[in-house]
């Protein structure tokens, strides 16, 4: 996924919005990278409260999505 996507997200939402980064690298990450499908880098993968995956590719699509989820 493109900058375009995760750019500025993380400053626009952090108080609402936890964040995670992971080194695709280390263990953890190439076990995560190969559940979500995650082939570029970088990568934004949004889980809800109960961990159900929403894959997003356009920055709009993340934020509604990210509101959606913050009201429920």
């Amino acid at each position: 996924m493109a900058r375009s996507i995760v750019h500025g997200l993380e400053r626009e939402w952090k108080e609402k919005v936890q964040f995670i980064h992971l080194d695709f690298r280390s263990p953890m990450g190439k076990e995560l990278g190969r559940r979500y499908g995650i082939h570029h880098l970088p990568a934004l993968v949004l889980l809800d409260g109960a961990g159900k995956v929403h894959g997003l590719r356009l920055r709009a699509d993340a934020e509604a999505e990210m509101e959606t989820l913050i009201q429920r």
